[in-house]
C-alpha cells in the first residue's frame, strides 16, 4: 500500500511539472530529498538551483553542478521532456 501511495504520489508531482513548464516555459526537475531518513521527492527549477548554488557557495558547502542535477533528477521537463525509467 506504501508504494501505491508513493507512486501516486511521484505521478502527481509529475503532472505539476509539466503543469508548470507549459505556464511558464521554466525546466523543472523531480529530486529525490532525504528528510528525516525518509526519501520524499521535491519540485526544483533552474531558479531554485541558482539560489541553491549561491548560498552553498556562502556556506562553504559543495555546490550542485547541471550536469549532476540531471543525474540525480528522477524526472525532468524541457525541450526533450526526457524520463529516467
Amino acid at each position: 500500500m506504501k508504494k501505491l501511495i508513493a507512486r501516486y504520489k511521484l505521478w502527481k508531482l509529475k503532472r505539476k511539472a509539466i503543469s508548470l513548464h507549459k505556464l511558464n516555459n521554466k525546466q523543472y526537475f523531480i529530486i529525490p530529498v532525504n528528510n528525516k531518513g525518509k526519501i520524499v521527492y521535491s519540485l526544483m527549477n533552474n531558479d531554485l538551483h541558482n539560489a541553491y548554488n549561491k548560498q552553498a557557495k556562502k556556506m562553504g558547502k559543495k555546490q550542485i553542478t547541471y550536469l549532476e542535477l540531471l543525474k540525480m533528477a528522477v524526472f525532468q521537463t524541457g525541450e526533450a521532456n526526457l524520463q529516467k525509467v
